[in-house]
């Protein structure tokens, strides 16, 4: 494996003309592969469905690998289906089938949010990712010749590349496609995916759009029934259609970097929603009254929306809230009066938020709060007393805030104060 390892990302035709390494490469591959357990084994060949050398964002990996149900908790008893992501990422950094390339460890656990773990796969181990994922994935580039073969049978992800206005349906792929679980758009300068496409796709779990430069969502996504996980972030969208009311399977959200203005009063039917992305929602002025009818959801990202005034008192309904990122809301004044309902809520960031005038008295009731930015809220003239309720509080950011502090404070023996 050392002989691999020092080749770096060269391509494998590469090293097989300087080494004539191939048969031992590859049979170093293959008993590592083999010896993986089922559902190991599908985590990785996921992997294929990546760019040869890209950066993967951890965190966004296992929320795919639990949408297209790669992993998932009922199989592995109480533990949750995420950490069990976490612990196959170890299992394939240990084989070295996956790199970690930046500071933040895979076991790390802080209160304060650490910076997204990026992982690339090695350029070797992806040739043989590719090889033996051959029979599993639809690779389509319509920049280059549309005269491509298509195994037999049919395959579980597409990814469609380079896709334009005049881009028309390959027949290979509306003649297998309807197995796919998974479909990723990249690099596709359309103003609006084919209206057609999304009913061949009507079994799939996954759809990423990110990046695309589409400006709107055909009324035909209503008919993805099965979809868990939907990524448009960065779209030039500025409404959803009414026909995405049928998603309601969703799991995971992504809204980032649109325009949408206005969100839909069915975005709260949405009962297994988990993830909702709205960062960089610059034009989004208000959230829906029924928001707190997801029950379920654990992330909530409204991070540099500047328009936001207000939250809905709803919001203090969501039980099982984990996350909340308002950091860069510029306009937001108060918070619910019953915020502290919050009981489940760990993270709250609120960096930035310039306009805060005081934080609601049943804040103390975050019990389970153990990481707080109120960096550079400059509105913020004191903590109250009450902040020393906050029993799990171990990670406090009042850096550029100015702030008085309470007596209370000495109760929180765990406590670690940023202030600079």
């Amino acid at each position: 494996m050392e002989t691999w390892l020092a080749a770096g990302n060269d391509e494998l035709w590469e090293l097989v003309e300087r080494h004539s390494l191939e048969r031992e490469v590859f049979s170093s591959f293959k008993q590592i592969y083999y010896d993986m357990s089922l559902m190991l084994k599908s985590c990785f060949l996921y992997l294929s469905v990546f760019p040869r050398g890209s950066d993967i964002d951890k965190d966004e990996l296992i929320r795919q690998w639990i949408a297209l149900d790669l992993i998932n908790s009922s199989r592995h008893g109480t533990l949750p289906a995420f950490l069990h992501g976490e612990m196959f990422i170890e299992a394939l950094v240990s084989r070295s089938f996956l790199q970690i390339v930046n500071t933040s460890l895979v076991t790390e656990k802080k209160c304060k949010n650490p910076p997204p773990t990026i992982l690339k796969v090695h350029g070797l181990v992806y040739d043989f990712l590719r090889y033996i994922a051959a029979d599993d994935i639809f690779t389509l580039d319509y920049a280059k010749s549309p005269n491509i073969s298509v195994r037999n049978q049919p395959f579980r992800y597409a990814v469609l590349t380079n896709y334009s206005w005049q881009a028309k349906m390959h027949e290979d792929f509306i003649a297998k496609a309807k197995a796919a679980k998974a479909a990723i758009f990249r690099n596709c300068e359309a103003t609006m995916p084919i209206a057609d496409i999304f009913p061949i796709l009507r079994y799939s779990r996954l759809l990423d759009l990110s990046g695309c430069l589409f400006q709107e969502l055909p009324t035909s996504i209503g008919e993805l029934k099965h979809l868990r996980y939907l990524n448009v972030s960065f779209f030039r969208i500025t409404e959803l259609p009414n026909e995405m009311c049928c998603l309601r399977s969703l799991e995971y959200l992504d809204l980032s970097k649109t325009c949408i203005e206005v969100l839909p009063l069915f975005v709260g039917a949405f009962d297994k929603l988990k993830y909702f992305n709205l960062h960089g929602c610059g034009k989004l002025k208000n959230l829906p009254q029924n928001i707190g009818d997801l029950k379920r959801l654990e992330h909530l990202s409204l991070s540099c929306c500047p328009e936001i005034r207000e939250l809905p008192s709803s919001i203090s309904g969501l039980d099982e809230l984990k996350l909340l990122n308002l950091s860069s809301c510029t306009k937001l004044e108060l918070l619910p009066h019953q915020f502290g309902n919050l009981s489940c809520l760990e993270s709250l960031e609120m960096a930035g938020c310039c306009s805060l005038q005081r934080l609601p008295e049943s804040f103390g009731g975050l019990s389970k709060l153990c990481s707080l930015s109120l960096a550079s809220c400059s509105s913020l003239q004191r903590l109250p007393d009450y902040i020393g309720e906050l029993c799990s509080l171990e990670y406090l950011n009042i850096s550029h805030a100015h702030l008085e502090l309470p007596d209370s404070l000495t109760k929180l023996q765990s406590l670690h104060i940023v202030n600079s």
